[in-house]
């Protein structure tokens, strides 16, 4: 990336200030998750890499671009859970050069904490989070938001594309930040 954005000051004026963080110490890729309260509104945290930006990915047609991961939950899901989850992810676009793209369902995997039987998680854009965050950045920075689902939604998402999940999660409105929520399909 070319530097135009500091990008922890961009997190903080956007997302507030980052009150802990993460990071993978057997490992020498320069990544971590830092957490924001209170973010997207009280009561629930926003968990987000800082580092991945520092590695060109492949997209579509031979672009490049450059990446950083989000994810929201509710206050009292496990935090080291979804922070070790996403950091896994984070290691694995850096491995593999490929980012995570909308409408991607990544999974199934491990249980995205020990209290959920969700095992997969939806990638979109980060309509939840502060439009700032989108706001004076480089253009080949793209946010993608992880939203955890379980194998009977990933299923759906599979069969019948996510432009109808993200459909039903507009519809619905859904409580996408609670690990236990009820599945949205049947």
């Amino acid at each position: 990336m070319d530097g135009k954005v500091n990008l922890p000051s961009h997190y903080e004026k956007c997302l507030g200030p980052i009150v802990r963080g993460w990071s993978d110490k057997n490992n020498d890729i320069p990544l971590q998750i830092v957490c924001f309260d209170n973010c997207p509104e009280r009561n629930v945290f926003t968990l987000a890499t800082l580092g991945l930006s520092l590695f060109s990915l492949r997209a579509r047609e031979g672009k490049r671009i450059h990446q950083e991961l989000l994810m929201s939950a509710n206050v009292g899901e496990d935090q080291e859970a979804l922070a070790g989850l996403i950091l896994s992810l984070a290691e694995s676009v850096v491995a593999t050069e490929k980012p995570l793209l909308r409408g991607e369902v990544i999974g199934p995997g491990r249980l995205i904490s020990p209290a959920s039987t969700m095992d997969s998680v939806f990638v979109t854009n980060p309509s939840p989070l502060p439009s700032e965050l989108l706001e004076k950045i480089d253009k080949k920075l793209v946010f993608a938001y992880l939203i955890p689902v379980y194998s009977s939604e990933r299923s759906i998402i599979k069969k019948n594309g996510w432009d109808l999940f993200e459909y039903i999660l507009e519809s619905r409105d859904p409580d996408i930040w609670n690990m236990r929520r009820p599945t949205l399909v049947l």
